[in-house]
């Protein structure tokens, strides 16, 4: 079954979730609305991240509030994981959840043309693989952020529910790349998918680039619902010489593309 979980005790996440059982889910047992083959879940939780999914999941999709402490207003996709040996925020040390590359990137086109012909006015990016729970199915959270302000901003959090709307079960299957960027917000990854690019699945931030070994690469390369990564998507202005060298040998050694972006 595909899940789409979220929690009606955070703000973002009931309101999402509030515009999908408005228009197109309808009431299917305590807690659960259904869409075709997609069940609605409010997992009564503290937090997002706290959620559990069910045990007959094939993947699932949390709607989340973002918190930063620059409090920008964003909506933003990424998957679940920990490209380190540290667990701050859940999940095991040094694993990552399965992307749904297609998914994601219907989302992120959906939200950018959603957030432009309403002027939102909000960014739109994806965000690095960041805190747990780390699963072995497809996990991905669509946020918005970054604040209480934007949690409850009702035109944001519709935003999000539309694009939900648009994607599921309407994904485009295309070549997936695994990334490497400079910043937690992919500025690049995401310009480049939204310039008629392949989907983003793993992307991997200049900040946790100490933590790429072999078994982290193979990671971002297998792990993902669409199969593994056709390519490598590097930042070629965020890394110095010796990182990109590091990068090439795993490409190689794994034969996989290495692209420059």
């Amino acid at each position: 079954m595909k899940y789409i979980l979220f929690t009606s005790k955070q703000t973002a996440s009931n309101n999402i979730a509030r515009f999908l059982i408005e228009t197109e889910f309808s009431e299917a047992g305590q807690n659960t609305w259904k869409k075709d083959d997609f069940l609605l879940v409010d997992c009564l939780t503290s937090t997002v991240l706290d959620i559990i999914p069910p045990a007959d999941a094939e993947f699932a999709l949390v709607l989340s509030p973002h918190r930063s402490e620059t409090k920008k207003p964003c909506l933003t996709v990424h998957t679940s994981g920990n490209w380190c040996p540290k667990a701050d925020m859940g999940g095991d040390p040094s694993k990552l959840s399965v992307s749904n590359p297609s998914i994601m990137r219907s989302l992120i086109i959906s939200m950018d043309s959603i957030n432009s012909s309403t002027g939102l006015g909000f960014d739109v990016c994806y965000e690095a693989d960041h805190h747990g729970p780390t699963l072995d199915i497809p996990y991905t959270f669509v946020e918005v952020g970054s604040s209480e302000e934007q949690w409850g901003n009702l035109k944001a959090c519709k935003a999000v529910a539309d694009a939900v709307l648009d994607s599921i079960g309407k994904e485009e299957k295309t070549k997936a790349f695994f990334g490497i960027g400079f910043s937690h917000y992919m500025p690049s990854m995401t310009k480049y998918v939204l310039n008629g690019a392949d989907s983003a699945g793993h992307l991997l931030p200049s900040y946790a680039f100490d933590c790429l070994d072999e078994n982290m690469f193979l990671q971002g390369i297998e792990r993902n619902r669409d199969g593994k990564a056709d390519y490598v998507a590097l930042e070629k202005k965020a890394f110095n010489s010796a990182q990109k060298s590091k990068v090439r040998g795993l490409c190689e050694s794994n034969s996989i593309e290495l692209v420059q972006i």
